[in-house]
């Protein structure tokens, strides 16, 4: 993690090429598809085509998958991956079907090594370096409820830096 931190800040996120977004949710989706084969998941992705975020994209890569990953892990049957804009932000949205969380453990949940639940193989981390390298690029990540029943992972990346 450590080396991921330093490389992203040592580049910075200065200017960059738009790279488009749906190819690499489309990528990590089915690397995921075939690691949760057994429980059939659902990996939807509503990202639009021309949708593009001026980043490295290793960086967008660790930041959606870690997203993707954890909802995955939480999920009953479905994750869907969307997207949205408004004048200011590119708003990149994992929801997920699971259990869900109680608002007040959403908000810790970002912090590094927080874990709620020992059973997910995992670190803890995944939601702490999507928070440093979203902070990175100058944006926020959001925890809520999904509509679907789980969590929403809203990362919100500002167009204009």
């Amino acid at each position: 993690m450590t080396r991921h931190l330093a490389r992203a800040s040592a580049a910075g996120p200065g200017r960059r090429a738009a790279i488009p977004v749906a190819p690499i949710v489309a990528e990590i989706a089915r690397g995921l598809a075939r690691v949760h084969a057994d429980r059939k998941l659902e990996i939807v992705n509503d990202v639009r085509a021309d949708t593009t975020y001026p980043a490295d994209r290793e960086d967008l890569e660790e930041i959606l998958g870690n997203l993707i990953e954890n909802a995955c892990k939480w999920a009953a049957s479905r994750v869907r991956v969307s997207d949205r804009t408004d004048e200011r932000h590119l708003f990149i949205v994992v929801d997920d079907d699971g259990p869900g969380m109680p608002e007040e453990q959403a908000q810790r949940a970002i912090d590094r090594g927080v874990r709620f639940d020992e059973r997910p193989f995992g670190s803890g981390l995944g939601l702490a370096i999507v928070t440093d390298l979203v902070r990175l690029y100058e944006g926020e990540l959001m925890l809520s409820r999904a509509d679907l029943g789980g969590v929403r992972a809203q990362v919100a990346l500002p167009l204009r830096r």
